[in-house]
């Protein structure tokens, strides 16, 4: 499947776009899409890979445009009214959602949205409460490597000393994977002061990150909103869930501090917002990142159902705290994108998978 990847997506799909086989299948299901944010207006990416799940405005738009012609488009209202109801699955329905709460959702997305009367279900961490205009920890830990010129970082780490190498690009992504999952043990104080002991050993000033705090366009990038922002985008019609407190690696946290990222991630935003917060997002939501105990205490805080972040399009009621959902990238085409959507892709894909377990 990985070496017919770059044929899939440059020529397979779309080739069955432009003919109109992906939007043939008339099938009883759910495409929960989800985003994580939109290009701010003069930003120029030059790292694919840390901004490889936000879009242009204008593919969004004409995703959107795509979305609207050839699904039926539910609103967050009528995806919660079918929780609760024996109803079938309308044909080919679709629901929006976006993770992270980045200040882009507001000043981005949501004027698109306006403008093609749709609605998303927008899911933000207790960050935007307790740490307004602030970059999500595994974000700034990411910019604090990529900025710094040590070709070595050392961590006391559990008590034992790390020495973790900075060669190139590749060696500081592999560095930065394996600290999202060390730091995501701890809580957010420890993990604050862990942060800070990178930094100094980083030998990068206290200031470094103000260039993104007060810059207007790299913050609309990198920062979460805050709370008046979060009450403008309820305010526009739009609906908001819970993505967390500090949004960590859940199956790397100890059970007290997983219920505390779940439940208090709740309270938070419906004391903020006045209203009810019913839908939870898993950070990162893959299958490294979410097990049956994660799933068991969005259950617990009593959230109607909770989203991960892969899995193709739903079709039924069975796991409603374990609902896939389909991950846009940058780097997709509109005929790709219309293949996942569609579930083409991960049927598909599962072809393949059940081959190769056959020639195994």
């Amino acid at each position: 499947m990985f070496l017919l990847s770059p044929l899939l997506k440059r020529v397979v799909y779309p080739s069955l776009a432009t003919v109109g086989y992906l939007r043939k299948r008339r099938a009883r299901q759910i495409s929960v899409i989800t985003y994580h944010g939109v290009f701010p207006n003069g930003y120029t990416t030059t790292d694919p890979f840390l901004d490889g799940t936000l879009l242009p405005v204008e593919v969004f738009r004409r995703q959107l445009k795509l979305l609207k012609a050839t699904y039926r488009m539910v609103s967050p209202q009528e995806f919660l009214d079918w929780l609760h109801t024996d109803r079938e699955l309308p044909e080919r329905a679709a629901l929006l959602t976006c993770d992270d709460g980045l200040l882009n959702n507001l000043s981005g997305m949501v004027p698109v949205l306006e403008e093609e009367q749709l609605n998303c279900l927008f899911f933000t961490t207790g960050a935007s409460i307790t740490d307004p205009y602030s970059m999500l920890w595994y974000v700034e830990l990411y910019l604090m490597l990529a900025h710094s010129s040590s070709r070595e970082l050392y961590l006391l780490l559990g008590g034992d000393e790390a020495r973790i190498s900075l060669g190139g690009p590749a060696s500081k992504r592999a560095a930065w994977l394996g600290l999202l999952k060390q730091l995501s043990t701890l809580d957010e104080s420890s993990r604050k002061a862990m942060l800070d002991q990178i930094r100094a050993n980083l030998d990068l000033p206290n200031g470094w990150k103000h260039g993104y705090l007060e810059n207007p366009v790299l913050r609309e990038r990198y920062c979460v909103m805050g709370v008046p922002e979060l009450r403008r985008l309820a305010e526009s019609g739009m609906c908001v869930g819970a993505h967390t407190v500090t949004h960590p690696i859940l199956s790397e946290q100890p059970e007290e501090a997983l219920r505390e990222e779940v439940f208090a991630s709740k309270e938070l935003l419906e004391k903020a917002l006045g209203r009810p917060v019913w839908a939870f997002a898993y950070p990162f939501g893959d299958d490294g990142a979410v097990s049956q105990r994660e799933y068991d205490m969005a259950k617990k805080a009593d959230f109607e159902c909770a989203f991960l972040n892969v899995g193709g399009p739903l079709r039924g009621k069975a796991q409603l705290h374990a609902l896939p959902r389909i991950h846009v990238s940058c780097d997709m085409t509109m005929g790709e994108f219309e293949a996942h959507v569609s579930g083409f892709h991960g049927r598909l894909q599962e072809r393949f998978r059940r081959k190769a377990d056959r020639s195994g």
